[in-house]
């Protein structure tokens, strides 16, 4: 729950969702 959180709140602050955030973030795996 605590990174999801985090990560909404990264989202938030380069204006992006969540869903988009973990797209990008699952590409750079």
């Amino acid at each position: 729950a605590a990174r999801r959180a985090k990560l909404d709140a990264v989202a938030q602050k380069r204006q992006i969702t969540p869903s988009q955030l973990m797209r990008e973030l699952i590409d750079t795996l």
